[in-house]
């Protein structure tokens, strides 16, 4: 956050902390008003989702940090609690993160193919169709 004044940031972090325009304002010294205005003016609208962009990135890297953790104590509970319920759900848990870990590689592909230029979905869409007469092609 450069262009912005010290107020403008303090606005910022506070929207982003989940504070209404009344209280953000306040926090920073200014009316509710002057916040409304602020929000509707692009520079401050591309510095608070440029923030929240930020932030929301340091907070997964905090959570991908701590999954091994969070693992090796499923595998624990998996292996050592005396509650079926309980190892019923640390398998169920570790499964899940297994097709979410599924789900980012996906994404990673997806997101480095479109880096290079390449679509990720195909210019033309051809879908085969049964009519009476025999197959025809459906073209977007």
């Amino acid at each position: 956050m450069s262009a912005l004044t010290k107020r403008q940031q303090t606005v910022i972090l506070a929207l982003l902390n989940g504070m209404s325009a009344r209280a953000a304002g306040r926090k920073a010294g200014l009316s509710e008003r002057t916040v409304y205005r602020l929000k509707r003016e692009p520079e401050f609208q591309r510095e608070l989702s440029d923030t929240a962009r930020a932030l929301f990135s340091e907070s997964l890297e905090v959570l991908r940090a701590s999954v091994p953790d969070a693992v090796a104590e499923l595998v624990r509970l998996r292996k050592r609690s005396k509650s079926e319920a309980v190892r019923l759900r640390a398998v169920q848990l570790v499964f899940s993160v297994l097709a979410h870990a599924d789900l980012d590689d996906v994404l990673d592909r997806l997101e480095r193919l479109e880096e290079r230029g390449g679509s990720a979905l195909p210019q033309r869409l051809t879908v085969p169709l049964e009519t009476d007469d025999g197959a025809e092609e459906l073209t977007e």
